[in-house]
């Protein structure tokens, strides 16, 4: 006989094929029961990241996001802004996006600029 009610097992759905759990810490964010994503339940910046990630891998609708994460539309644009985006891999990583490209030389710096 099955139950009247479903059995929570903890799963949060963003939608059918995408879930998360929240457990001992740490949320782990599923894909068709394969882990993608795993973080410190109190690292908000890095669910920011990840909430950005799952829209723009279109694994996830903007509003199933929100609905999951418990914040708006609006704070959810907001964190994809490119101002946003440098913002969180500053804090992640300590250096800002810049420090990564390399910087141009005395020799090659001529051949970049206009001539006159």
């Amino acid at each position: 006989m099955l139950p009247e009610e479903p059995v929570s097992d903890g799963r949060t759905f963003l939608n059918p094929s995408v879930w998360f759990v929240d457990q001992d810490g740490y949320r782990v964010v599923f894909q068709r029961h394969e882990p993608i994503y795993r973080i410190a339940a109190n690292d908000q910046m890095h669910q920011r990241l990840v909430a950005v990630m799952l829209r723009q891998s279109r694994l996830a609708t903007q509003e199933e996001i929100c609905r999951a994460f418990g914040h708006s539309v609006a704070l959810q644009c907001g964190f994809s802004s490119a101002d946003r985006m440098r913002l969180i891999f500053l804090r992640l990583t300590g250096k800002p996006p810049s420090a990564f490209r390399p910087g141009l030389n005395s020799a090659t710096a001529p051949l970049l600029s206009p001539s006159r």
